[in-house]
């Protein structure tokens, strides 16, 4: 009888009940602090295109002063003039610039004979901005654009910005309002306009 009563005391260690609790929760763990990483990545990504693309800009206004328009400007111009810089990506093979999502960004100077202008446009539909991306990007860039629209319609052509929702409109102060709703459609564009 002794001996059954002993080998009915309890062993040490861990049941498996116990154990999947344990690789469980550190499961979540990891998922927390991946995420966090995720989103403090994307975040940075965000910041830097601006700065990025502000750059970029500064230096095509360079390049193009004594030419007094921007009717030649391109992709492809932009690339061959050593424009397109980290986080940007040149695609050789379709001769287009994407921004660190992937999205194809359009970069466009004003026709022959009209006001010198140019504009750029971020984002889109192949991996859309976060809300915190297009608010970044489109904060950064207001203090050197002429105009900026955002929303799943912006575009640019001949230099020109279009369609959208107007953050910044040519002479007057950004609308953060109108930038919060329009950061928050599905697949937002940032178009730039500068002169």
């Amino acid at each position: 009888m002794k001996q059954y009563l002993k080998s009915k005391k309890s062993q040490g260690g861990w049941s498996m009940v116990d154990a999947m609790a344990v690789i469980g929760l550190s499961g979540l763990i990891v998922a927390g602090i991946l995420g966090a990483k995720t989103l403090a990545t994307d975040s940075n990504q965000g910041q830097n295109l601006g700065t990025t693309v502000s750059d970029m800009a500064s230096k095509i206004q360079k390049n193009y002063t004594l030419r007094g328009s921007y009717d030649t400007l391109t992709s492809t111009a932009a690339f061959g003039n050593g424009l397109v810089n980290s986080p940007l990506v040149w695609v050789s093979s379709s001769s287009k610039i994407q921004d660190p999502w992937g999205n194809v960004m359009a970069i466009s100077g004003n026709a022959v004979g009209a006001a010198a202008t140019f504009g750029i446009t971020i984002g889109g539909a192949t991996s859309p901005l976060s809300k915190a991306n297009c608010t970044d990007i489109a904060t950064q860039l207001a203090s050197g654009a002429d105009i900026i629209n955002v929303g799943a319609a912006a575009t640019v052509a001949n230099g020109l910005v279009s369609g959208g929702t107007s953050y910044k409109a040519a002479g007057t102060v950004p609308d953060p309002a109108a930038l919060g709703t329009a950061c928050s459609v599905a697949s937002p564009v940032i178009a730039v306009q500068w002169h």
